[in-house]
């Protein structure tokens, strides 16, 4: 690149943290999966619940605060770009919506949650034989 095209970009630094490491370990236990086979959004809704509770749970384990200002977190932490979506679309309405839909399948959420838990932890051990 030439100097003056270097002059015309805009840089920003964000520093992400452990965000890509919550992102595939959240995507590893297929968390997000599970989430949407249960609780279905509105089809004209861009993120489904499962997309929301995956950076739900990262902004709980960076940032355990009471949920509050979650877009403003998301965009300065760096989860727009590692979860690839837009921070103004974490509003109010749309968390209380996938909370609510959470609890309303809780039961059978926690219950395939653990078991795909169970599932990857065996298959790490499986890795490991005679411990």
């Amino acid at each position: 690149m030439e100097s003056e095209e270097l002059d015309k970009l805009d840089v920003v630094i964000k520093t992400v943290g452990s965000l890509p490491l919550l992102r595939d370990f959240l995507a590893r236990m297929d968390l997000g999966e599970i989430i949407d086979r249960h609780c279905p959004l509105a089809a004209q809704t861009e993120l489904s619940c499962g997309q929301v509770a995956e950076l739900l749970v990262a902004n709980r384990l960076r940032a355990p605060k009471p949920l509050y200002k979650v877009a403003q977190w998301a965009s300065d932490a760096g989860g727009e770009e590692v979860f690839g979506m837009p921070a103004e679309r974490l509003n109010d309405d749309r968390r209380g919506r996938v909370g609510e839909s959470l609890g309303q399948h809780a039961a059978v959420l926690q219950g395939e949650i653990a078991r795909q838990i169970a599932r990857g932890c065996a298959s790490a051990w499986s890795r490991f034989p005679g411990i």
